[in-house]
């Protein structure tokens, strides 16, 4: 089922603090929109890149972010659903980042699962 309007907004909101974090450097602020939990998965665009727990997924931004000396991501089209405490999300985007001073743009497709918890989507 579509996600009502609040739920929907908190969900972008959540992606952006996210994106903001990745954009700066800001591993911290990547992480904590994370659950973290043992079974977290996180799934990158190479062959390398399935990561389990949340440190895992840290080592991955960690390494994500020291291969490029700047990055952006710009949101496209989404759609988000829920039920509950749980909301899902489909979305593209556009990423460009600069490393060894080359600035490369391609598309990628994100899927997330979200949960409500304390009040806070993660």
């Amino acid at each position: 089922m579509l996600a009502d309007a609040p739920t929907e907004q908190a969900v972008l909101d959540t992606l952006g603090r996210f994106i903001t974090g990745y954009q700066s450097g800001d591993i911290d602020a990547v992480v904590d929109t994370l659950v973290p939990d043992a079974d977290l998965v996180l799934l990158g665009t190479a062959a390398d890149e399935r990561r389990i727990g949340i440190d895992g997924a840290r080592s991955q931004f960690e390494r994500d972010i020291s291969q490029s000396q700047s990055r952006s991501l710009q949101i496209g089209w989404t759609s988000i659903s829920a039920a509950g405490d749980v909301a899902w999300l489909a979305a593209e985007l556009m990423v460009t980042a600069v490393a060894d001073g080359e600035s490369i743009t391609f598309p990628v497709r994100l899927t997330a699962v979200f949960e409500q918890r304390d009040g806070t989507w993660k």
